[in-house]
């Protein structure tokens, strides 16, 4: 993926994974260009370990009917346009120990975009720091526990 300016050429993520199971990321770089870091659909065991996504031009991640997804040790950096994360039908769904930094949703969209179907979506012992919103999510079915918010416009106190 490349960068165009001012130009949404690619139209899918750096990684879309469909009907799969059990796929790992160790020590990556997924760097977008003008869509999304990963866009998982129907997808059961994802596990990414001390890896960046950064720079997407569209959202961090989306997930549709997806289970068992854990994120740890992972920053997800300077992406913009929609909701950053995504989650539709999804469930156990763990980002632990993430950094989520300088991010910027549209002007009408959530940070994440979760609908009342997807069940246990935790966000553990991470920071949230300086990310642009109007809001943090839709469904209060998030999990916070340990997670420090700072510098954003939707802080939690």
């Amino acid at each position: 993926h490349l960068i165009i300016p001012d130009n949404y050429d690619c139209n899918a993520g750096v990684f879309e994974l469909r009907d799969s199971q059990n796929i790992n990321f160790f020590n990556c770089i997924l760097y977008g260009c003008g869509a999304e870091g990963i866009s998982a659909f129907g997808v059961t065991g994802i596990n990414m370990q001390d890896s960046i996504i950064e720079k997407c031009n569209l959202r961090v991640m989306s997930f549709n009917r997806c289970e068992n997804a854990t994120f740890k040790n992972c920053i997800f950096r300077e992406c913009i346009y929609q909701d950053m994360f995504s989650f539709y039908l999804t469930k156990n769904l763990v980002l632990d120990n993430c950094e989520i930094r300088d991010n910027v949703s549209g002007e009408y969209h959530p940070f994440i975009r979760i609908d009342k179907g997807s069940i246990d979506i935790k966000v553990i012992n991470s920071k949230i720091i300086h990310n642009k919103a109007v809001k943090l999510y839709d469904n209060d079915v998030i999990d916070f526990s340990g997670t420090i918010f700072e510098g954003n416009s939707f802080d939690i106190k």
